[in-house]
């Protein structure tokens, strides 16, 4: 608790937000876009949603042709249980309250690369 007030005064901290995964991936479905993430070992692959509607058509195309494109895809968890620091200015005192900030979510970035091989 000491090092969440030294270090994110005024500032919230998330539970397991802001981490990133090791290893995603995209699946064309028909007119939607699966969005999966892979365990640890690399083996097991889940489904955790869809590109939102209004990103799909940006990313079609490239799915549709995808052995002219390599995906760098980054996925970060978002929302969930925290915990807001906020320092009082005039006296110091620092307090600590806990929150939800809505559902857990990704933030996903999907870059695409033209390949040369």
């Amino acid at each position: 608790m000491s090092e969440l007030k030294e270090e994110y005064e005024n500032d919230t901290v998330y539970e397991v937000a802001e981490q990133e995964f090791k290893k995603m991936g995209l699946l064309l479905d028909g007119n939607k876009i699966k969005v999966y993430v892979f365990d640890w070992t690399g083996n097991g692959l889940h489904h955790i949603g869809y590109i939102p509607a209004d990103s799909v058509d940006a990313i079609m195309p490239y799915l549709a042709d995808m052995d002219k494109y390599s995906f760098d895809l980054c996925g970060v968890i978002t929302g969930g249980k925290c915990k807001t620091i906020t320092k009082d200015p005039k006296t110091g005192k620092i307090t600590v309250s806990k929150g939800k900030d809505g559902n857990y979510g990704v933030d996903l970035d999907v870059t695409i690369i033209p390949r040369k091989d």
